[in-house]
């Protein structure tokens, strides 16, 4: 078993490394985070993955769910025991990470989908957080605001300190579709309007952005589905006429796709096509 650290404070000076499991190829994100030995595939040279990079420390791993089950089966070792294997090699390596993770769908659901697995989750979430929308908790914009800006002050040399009541009016009227990501957005492009002798941000400065996003939310809300909805749907009935033409030849699948076979196997599980 993984040995606890008894104090607070042993895990806030080790590294705390954090990678997206759906930014990186399925075939890449076993070596990227288990690392490789020399010669496990050409041009294979030892090198240690982000656990072994961690050691001592704690590692994110954001949308977990869409890590492929296999690797997740390896990971489920690594939380069990703290143990592991690099590619290639032969040797058992242990280590010590505290591991947080984070899904950008509901666990459960992910779980029905079959791209989440069932011991993973229940080792994860001995403590879990559901972070609501920002349409859900409005009240987080003044604090998410100041702390925006101030971070951008910084890099655009600004130096604002007021934020106009006007302003602060119509991002809460606004729902916010792309959360925090989309307020930081429209908060750099207030700050990159703005002289550099202003000390206040106004509703005028964002105004011509802001309204962009509302016309593009209108639109969105009229006709068009939510995007993950869309994509799912597109990418089903592509994996669907492509396994048909090949009368459900995986292999010939996955060349025509361009795409590894426990890919095109995973998705074709979650969409239910095979």
């Amino acid at each position: 078993m993984l040995k606890p650290y008894t104090m607070k404070a042993a895990r806030k000076n080790k590294p705390f490394i954090s990678q997206n499991c759906a930014a990186i190829p399925d075939n890449l994100l076993e070596s990227i985070l288990f690392g490789t030995s020399k010669g496990a595939f050409t041009g294979a040279v030892d090198n240690a993955g982000l656990l072994e990079l961690a050691e001592g420390g704690t590692i994110f791993l954001d949308e977990i769910n869409s890590m492929p089950a296999h690797l997740q089966s390896k990971l489920l070792r690594v939380l069990q025991d703290g143990t592991f294997r690099s590619i290639g090699s032969k040797e058992i390596k242990t280590v010590d990470v505290k591991v947080i993770a984070a899904s950008n769908e509901d666990p459960l659901k992910a779980i029905d989908l079959g791209t989440m697995r069932k011991d993973i989750y229940y080792r994860l979430s001995a403590i879990s957080f559901n972070i609501p929308p920002l349409r859900e908790r409005k009240d987080d914009i003044p604090i998410l605001t100041s702390y925006i800006i101030s971070k951008y002050n910084k890099v655009f040399g600004k130096n604002i300190k007021f934020v106009s009541n006007k302003l602060y009016e119509k991002l809460n009227q606004y729902d916010w579709p792309g959360n925090v990501r989309e307020l930081e957005n429209i908060l750099i492009y207030g700050l990159s309007m703005v002289d550099g002798s202003s000390e206040s941000l106004k509703f005028s400065d964002i105004e011509h952005k802001f309204n962009q996003l509302i016309d593009l939310n209108t639109e969105s809300q009229l006709d068009i589905e939510p995007l993950e909805s869309m994509v799912e749907k597109y990418e089903k009935s592509i994996i669907e006429r492509v396994l048909q033409s090949t009368d459900y030849n995986v292999s010939k699948a996955c060349k025509i796709l361009n795409i590894p076979r426990q890919t095109l196997q995973r998705k074709a599980k979650k969409f239910k096509i095979i």
